[in-house]
């Protein structure tokens, strides 16, 4: 438990170093950066188009990030118990960073079948 604990700590500060602050998104799909993520757009509720509903672009950071140590042990914990990964991995940074995301699935197995023992 402490070799896992360790191990988790260790890829949390070296995961803060690469990505502290870079799982900021718009919550309006089409932005892909803080400069565009400004106004208002229409959001269809429940993907129904009769109900159309104006909201307000904000840019936020995702749930699961690195900008701390603590966090990053949260990521890396959801990630490694693969209960609400989904939700980490399909973020718009590992969208646009295909390659960080194969790395994330190289550590998955490592976490998941070799640590346990």
């Amino acid at each position: 438990m402490l070799v896992t604990f360790m191990l988790q700590f260790m890829f949390a500060i070296i995961g803060v170093q690469l990505f502290k602050g870079t799982f900021f998104s718009c919550n309006d799909p089409s932005k892909m950066t803080e400069a565009e993520c400004r106004g208002e757009f229409i959001h269809y509720e429940e993907g129904d188009p009769t109900k159309p509903v104006s909201k307000k672009r904000v840019w936020s950071n995702n749930d699961f990030n690195f900008d701390n140590v603590g966090d990053a042990m949260v990521s890396l914990f959801v990630v490694s118990t693969f209960e609400g990964w989904p939700e980490f991995v399909v973020s718009p940074f590992f969208l646009q960073h295909s390659f960080l995301f194969k790395c994330f699935q190289g550590i998955l197995p490592f976490f998941r079948f070799i640590l346990p023992g």
